[in-house]
């Protein structure tokens, strides 16, 4: 009895993860190559490099995940983009006006353009933030914050434009 109720539950898991996979891209056939121009800093204070940081990061994680092959201009998708806001905020004021955490949000606008087919082309912001103790140096903390929104930024294009939910 025990070992037929643990051979169902080994089929029923069995038949689940035939019927779903964990990563669901989803790409036209006929689109075989893809570029990502460098976004541009638009927003003050941003980091410089952080634009092409975080294209590289796109790049790096579309050809790492798809079939597309990355070209230098004019592929069958054209990622563009600008970061038009990085800025701290407090967030946990304290007596006396200071406060304990603030937190570092940065927005980008991402162009998807699917040159095959218009239609499927998109544009839209994308926003990531992390806090972080206001108490420490900024300067300490700010690499760290930028790599975890950076990856925060690259999950959302991705699953914007690749991902059928």
């Amino acid at each position: 009895m025990r070992f037929r109720n643990k051979f169902w539950v080994v089929l029923f898991f069995l038949l689940l993860s035939a019927c779903y996979t964990f990563k669901a891209s989803s790409i036209d056939p006929s689109l075989k190559t893809f570029t990502v121009t460098a976004f541009d800093e638009q927003a003050a204070n941003v980091q410089p490099g952080l634009g092409v940081s975080i294209s590289e990061a796109l790049r790096d994680r579309i050809l790492r995940e798809t079939r597309l092959n990355s070209v230098p201009e004019n592929g069958d998708i054209v990622f563009e983009g600008e970061i038009v806001d990085y800025s701290i905020t407090p967030i946990s004021p304290q007596s006396g006006e200071t406060t304990s955490r603030e937190q570092l949000s940065i927005t980008v606008n991402v162009r998807y353009l699917d040159q095959k087919n218009p239609a499927r082309s998109w544009e839209q912001s994308f926003s990531a933030q992390e806090n972080y103790d206001a108490t420490k140096n900024f300067s300490e903390v700010e690499n760290q914050l930028l790599e975890s929104i950076k990856t925060q930024l690259v999950d959302a294009i991705f699953r914007k434009s690749f991902e059928n939910w």
